[in-house]
């Protein structure tokens, strides 16, 4: 299905008339957008048999009524919804579900229905197509159930997952904290101190003021609940999101961590402008007019980060700003940002009552050159105050980075699979055990899709268009918990042709076209990562790692490949280092895998830093095992001409990956692991690394980082009975202490 999905022309939309339709309709339009497939309307008895569709409507319409039977799904009395042995009750009923199209074999189907047509209209703001069998239902604008379908549509039972009994189960813990004003009642949990509510609340009631001012008053106060875990927000509504508001239930739960940025304010302003406006007419206005009021992104003032972005160049213009699809490319870090300035100009140029008719899409607003012009002239001023200090702080910034002169690290990769996190309960416990190893800097891999963000869900809170597997707020998790702990932290994002592909560097591309289009995914992933990066503190960013086929910039000899293909790759790796440099102020560097690809790159002088990513060879298959003496002797030659590779490029250098499996044949290959269990190998051969590193280290100073291969988060990991890289619970624990002591 997911074949027939990517590889469509078009996707059919069936929908009735109404601002739900309308809804679905733009909200569909992006993510095709990201597919790169048309969208279009047709009535239920239209359309083509080869093309994938989404069907919304009434669940006692007919042909929805037909298509969710294959999923169990039954309308009973006066509108109650009967499922998987459940049955939910009242008019805020709604379920979507994605199985194979009975009707279209080998195509997927998405059905969106409800008991009520107003039950699907929060919803449809955040539909999009999707190829793997699933289906949730939401009561009340809340998620309440979600299963796992086969792909007929049959449910697996054991996937069944109650979310409702999660939130019950939150609720029974909130504490009430008492507050001077009305607007909302404000509940925490016992990891959020007293103080710390009050004050997130006190900065929460000035977003709400300004939205008052031109909104006008909430019907009712809104319920927020506070905790302290990023993990609690996942449980209970299967997305990984600092704040989440239901509007139909006037309630928000966000997230207050100072290792966080405080983007949950962002919820309670969305909750206020929906009870207050209404959902409005142009989508992007929701989260414009909330950043808006809350007057900063991820930490930072608003007008400082958009002052930072003007700063390097990254300002999209402004028809583009206003032009519906056209920023889909550009990094959330962007997009939003920036529109939200657009709002902003709006307000401070518009009359309330004006604004209020725009937001309803009672009154058309015609943005002409000359608005578009004053709003260009408008964001300059106010950006300009801030350039200078701001360039003088990148400057500083960039500087104090480069003069760290060790970093003690491991390595953290993240599980690429839609089931599972960084966040997890262990996180926080396995980096204090690290720390306690003497461990300073953390790196984290992350991977991007160049098909798009793997979607959790097909409506309700899903990902952001940011094209990584990892949810933003899943990465700024594991940073800012490593960053809490004074860790060093360094983001290594992988690009991937999609979740079912390798790597896309490793594809084989024959000519100039197909090596652009790379670097053109390359520089989307830079963007995003990179200001995400910046935004998170991190001070340094690996542009890749193991990526042979693209670093490869030099013509081979006797290669049937043109010269062009090789000058199109040099040229690319050139203007991403330097967008690199635009979007992050920290240092960079990339990973070559082995001595050869080392010597290949040619771009190491555009870099900060000269990345290895080493798994030795020491010996030969046939072989037997070299000695300890023999092993660590080859591993300080390697360290050597490393060194020596820097100090001819004039570069300091990092180990941005080094491992050891535990197994008995690891010397051979140790990017392998073959052999059987053998926990004293890899502590042996952790030993000899550890003696070349000290020997080397002695010699030179160029070695500026170790980040050790790989560290779990996962409960358990590692262990007697592991055969992998991670050291952890095995005898190598006690080398890394003795090596970043």
């Amino acid at each position: 299905m997911q074949r027939g999905l990517v590889q469509s022309e078009t996707l059919e939309l069936v929908s009735p008339p109404g601002a739900v339709g309308a809804r679905a309709e733009r909200s569909l339009l992006r993510w095709c957008g990201v597919l790169g497939i048309n969208l279009t309307r047709v009535d239920s008895f239209g359309g083509s048999p080869q093309n994938p569709r989404v069907v919304i409507g009434s669940i006692n319409e007919p042909g929805v009524e037909a298509l969710l039977a294959s999923t169990g799904v039954e309308l009973g009395a006066e509108g109650e919804v009967r499922w998987v042995d459940r049955v939910f009750e009242g008019p805020g009923v709604a379920i979507v579900a994605t199985f194979e199209d009975p009707e279209r074999p080998g195509l997927p189907v998405t059905v969106f229905a409800g008991n009520t047509m107003q039950a699907l209209e929060s919803l449809a703001l955040d539909l999009r197509p999707l190829a793997r069998p699933g289906a949730r239902l939401f009561r009340g604008g809340r998620m309440s159930l979600s299963v796992d379908l086969r792909v007929s549509g049959a449910p697996l039972e054991e996937s069944i997952i109650d979310y409702e009994e999660r939130w019950q189960s939150f609720e029974q813990e909130l504490i009430s904290v008492p507050l001077s004003h009305e607007l909302f009642d404000l509940k925490r949990r016992p990891g959020v101190e007293e103080g710390v509510a009050r004050a997130w609340s006190e900065r929460s009631v000035e977003a709400m003021t300004r939205i008052e001012s031109w909104a006008g008053s909430l019907s009712a106060p809104l319920h927020v609940a506070l905790t302290s875990e990023l993990e609690e927000v996942q449980r209970i509504y299967g997305v990984c999101r600092f704040g989440v508001a239901e509007p139909a239930r006037r309630t928000v739960i966000a997230v207050a961590h100072s290792a966080l940025p405080e983007e949950g304010r962002r919820s309670i302003a969305e909750a206020q402008l929906v009870d207050s406006l209404g959902f409005p007419y142009t989508d992007w206005m929701l989260e414009a007019a909330a950043v808006d009021a809350v007057d900063s992104w991820w930490g930072k003032p608003l007008e400082t980060w958009l002052a930072y972005l003007s700063a390097q160049g990254l300002v999209p213009s402004p028809t583009s700003t206003v032009t519906p699809g056209a920023l889909r490319d550009r990094s959330d870090h962007i997009r939003i940002p920036v529109q939200a300035a657009f709002f902003r100009y709006l307000r401070e140029h518009l009359d309330p009552e004006q604004l209020v008719e725009l937001w309803r899409g009672e009154e058309a607003y015609a943005v002409d050159d000359i608005i578009l012009e004053d709003f260009q002239s408008w964001l300059d001023e106010l950006c300009a105050p801030q350039l200078v200090g701001l360039r003088a702080a990148r400057v500083a910034r960039h500087k104090a980075i480069l003069e760290v002169d060790r970093r003690d690290g491991v390595a953290i990769d993240s599980p690429l699979d839609t089931q599972r996190s960084f966040v997890v309960p262990a996180l926080a416990k396995t980096l204090d055990r690290a720390r306690d190893l003497g461990v300073d800097a953390l790196s984290v891999q992350c991977y991007w899709l160049e098909d798009g963000p793997q979607a959790r869900f097909a409506a309700g809170a899903g990902p952001e268009l940011s094209g990584f597997v990892e949810p933003d707020a899943e990465l700024a998790h594991i940073l800012g918990l490593a960053r809490e702990r004074g860790m060093r932290t360094c983001l290594v994002p992988v690009q991937l042709v999609s979740s079912s592909a390798g790597r896309s560097a490793w594809l084989r591309r024959t000519n100039a076209p197909a090596w652009r289009d790379f670097f053109v995914y390359q520089r989307r992933m830079l963007e995003h990562g990179g200001l995400l990066a910046e935004l998170m503190g991190v001070e340094l960013l690996s542009l890749g790692v193991e990526l042979q086929n693209a670093s490869r910039t030099r013509p081979e000899e006797e290669s049937d490949l043109s010269a062009e293909l090789f000058e199109t790759k040099r040229k690319g790796w050139s203007e991403s280092i330097s967008f690199a440099r635009a979007v992050f102020s920290g240092g960079l560097t990339y990973g070559a895998l082995w001595r050869q690809e080392l010597e290949e790159v040619e771009f190491w002088s555009e870099l900060d830093y000269i990345g290895l990513a080493y798994y030795p060879r020491l010996g030969t298959p046939q072989g037997e095992r070299p000695s300890d003496r023999a092993i660590q002797g080859s591993m300080t030659k390697v360290l050597r001409e490393f060194a020596l590779k820097g100090e001819s490029l004039g570069l300091p250098v990092i180990l941005l990956e080094v491992g050891f499996p535990s197994s008995s044949r690891a010397w051979w290959d140790t990017s392998l692991g073959q052999g059987e269990l053998d926990l004293e190998e890899q502590m042996r051969l952790y030993s000899s690394f550890a003696g070349a590193l000290g020997r080397v280290r002695a010699e030179t100073d160029l070695i500026r980082g170790t980040y050790l291969w790989r560290w779990e988060i996962e409960p358990g990991s590692g262990g007697a009975r592991d055969r992998g890289f991670s050291p952890q619970g095995k005898p190598a624990e006690t080398v890394i202490e003795n090596l970043y002591r």
